[in-house]
């Protein structure tokens, strides 16, 4: 799987390789196909695999098969390679790619004609044709393969229900890509976008994937994020993507331009975002061939068009934390040698007692926890002015703000409720199964949260989506999923057995921090699907509970910190490093 060290967090910028198609000099805007782009109508057709031969014997072409899982997925392919023309039939209906942890494969019969083998193992994930991972729950795999000699070569005979792929072969076999939709208007209003992880297949080059990316857009956001983002508007990709140049065209059906022009835009940005890289100049809108024609939409967009449509895109870097119950940020050097001005945090009341803090997306808002007597309290205002007190409580979590500056998300007393600047709370419904909720982060988004629920000797970490009903009547916290340890790390079962904090530490990933069975002091990240892990710098870090500062805002890589009995530390290459000077701290974290 990928590895990845956890100092730098970043999301890919709308830059990459120059166009490879030369386009005429002068004259009107011609698209030209480009020969590799076109290579998606069957995309991994032509992998190179290692088909069965003669003098081989059933096994041989069963471990073939399955060594071609590394390689392709492209069913037919597949099917010509390894299977009788009476069988090929068969994997055409499969949808999903099984991901499994191989254990026996035995000929348990033989004869001069036909033979069969005997595949055991555990299924522990899938991918749909959507490229949607889904963890299993280690499902027993018992498999009777039947084949026949034919013309000289063993072909698996009986008919499919599955396409195979071992799990230590998962990251040859599929590339993750990041995929942007549209929040729903009914969540808030905002123009915003949310990140999904997917999985292709590796075979497919950095040039003919755009199609399928652009199509896997248009077919809208998996199950689980379907309530809060935008449906699908009837607008199809009338061949595949083109490049011009630098450029990429896509031609679209008709009905868009029936579509209002936020909609067209917000589009636009959806197939920006979800390129990434990928995209190296702008994208040229075209309806039958001809420039998309709709009042306040340019047909021509590059990044300038959508970057703040992506709120991880735009928000501040500055760490904060708490010390001797005052509001801090991380103080840096200027070119005089001058420290930050801490003076204007919030005014007077986030000099004293402050707990724990949040401060906007924008740095223009603040949300400070207070200590009293035998509770707690909740002040909002401004970063550059007085605070009001909105509630008190006996215990509240440290707040998270989302995308926006309107309103802030915290357990109070362990239930989840929303906060607007002007006291009014929201509460939200969620499952009270899974024990009081000890701390929260909202992404960027708005839409998805990362929660730690439980007692306070065995929380555990979970993701959910945060649902306003259309008529605006409820607000709730669903589809909460425990964060899995991922492929070949037992999935199921939770990354840390005693969470402490989450954060949200790139576009799809999850942090986790919290103490180990034996009390040593651990932070762990993992995909939203539970597909990869990233390397845990589990070392340097004292016993005890763990505050986590990690950020998916992309204005710049920044470091993990993470606070462990009072002292700050930065996440290194390969373990913690303690910040000299920073000793007395609590609470550390990035502004959301």
């Amino acid at each position: 799987m990928r590895r990845r060290v956890l100092v730098a967090l970043a999301v890919a910028a709308v830059v990459g390789l120059p166009g490879c198609a030369s386009v005429p000099d002068h004259g009107p805007p011609i698209a030209v196909p480009n020969r590799r782009l076109q290579e998606a109508v069957n995309p991994d057709v032509n992998a190179e695999i290692a088909a069965p031969r003669e003098f081989g014997g059933p096994l041989d072409t069963v471990t073939l098969m399955l060594d071609a899982g590394r390689t392709t997925q492209n069913h037919d392919q597949l099917g010509e390679a390894f299977m009788t023309p009476a069988a090929q039939d068969s994997l055409k209906n499969i949808v999903n790619v099984s991901i499994f942890r191989q254990g026996e494969a035995k000929v348990v019969q033989e004869s001069a004609s036909a033979a069969s083998v005997q595949l055991s193992g555990t299924i522990v994930g899938s991918v749909d044709n959507q490229g949607i991972y889904q963890p299993q729950p280690n499902r027993p795999l018992s498999m009777r393969i039947g084949l026949k000699h034919v013309q000289g070569i063993w072909r698996i005979s009986t008919p499919q229900t599955a396409v195979l792929v071992r799990e230590s072969d998962f990251n040859q076999a599929f590339q993750q890509v990041t995929l942007y939709f549209a929040v729903s208007g009914t969540q808030g209003g905002a123009e915003m976008l949310v990140p999904e992880a997917r999985w292709q297949s590796r075979s497919l080059s950095r040039d003919s994937i755009i199609t399928p990316i652009v199509k896997l857009v248009l077919r809208r956001a998996s199950p689980v994020l379907s309530g809060v983002t935008r449906p699908a508007g009837g607008t199809t990709l009338r061949g595949n993507v083109a490049q011009q140049g630098d450029d990429l065209v896509l031609d679209l059906s008709p009905d868009i331009e029936s579509q209002n022009p936020d909609y067209i835009n917000l589009f636009a940005a959806e197939i920006g975002w979800s390129l990434g890289s990928r995209l190296s100049g702008s994208l040229r809108l075209q309806v039958n061939g001809r420039p998309l024609n709709v009042t306040g939409v340019d047909a021509v967009q590059g990044p300038e068009h959508w970057a703040n449509y992506n709120p991880a895109a735009r928000a501040g870097s500055s760490l904060y934390y708490v010390s001797k119950g005052r509001l801090r940020k991380l103080a840096v050097q200027d070119g005089n040698d001058n420290q930050d001005d801490q003076s204007t945090l919030g005014g007077s009341q986030s000099t004293n007692g402050v707990v724990s803090a949040a401060i906007s997306p924008t740095e223009h808002a603040v949300a400070v926890v207070k200590g009293a007597p035998g509770k707690q309290q909740l002040w909002i205002g401004s970063m550059t002015g007085e605070l009001n007190k909105v509630l008190d409580a006996h215990t509240i979590t440290r707040p998270t703000w989302g995308g926006s500056d309107d309103e802030v998300f915290a357990a109070v007393d362990g239930r989840p409720v929303l906060i607007a600047a002007d006291g009014h709370r929201t509460p939200v419904s969620y499952s009270q199964a899974l024990g009081p909720i000890r701390a929260m982060r909202l992404a960027p988004d708005g839409v998805r949260v990362a929660v730690a629920a439980g007692s306070e000797t065995g929380a555990h970490a979970y993701m959910g989506v945060l649902q306003r009903l259309p008529d605006g009547s409820q607000v709730v916290l669903r589809d909460l999923r425990l964060v899995q340890a991922p492929l070949a790390k037992q999935p199921g079962t939770p990354v840390i057995p005693k969470v402490t904090d989450v954060g949200w530490a790139g576009p799809t990933t999850i942090a986790v921090a919290g103490q180990n069975a034996d009390n040593t002091a651990i932070v762990r990240r993992v995909s939203t699907d539970w597909a990869e892990e990233e390397p845990s710098l589990s070392t340097g870090l004292r016993a005890g509970a763990v505050g986590l500062a990690v950020t998916p805002f992309t204005v710049s890589p920044q470091p993990a910190f993470a606070e462990s009995g009072k002292q700050l530390y930065q996440g290194a290459a390969h373990s913690w490093t303690a910040v000299q000077g920073m000793d007395n701290i609590a609470a550390p974290f990035y502004p959301g």
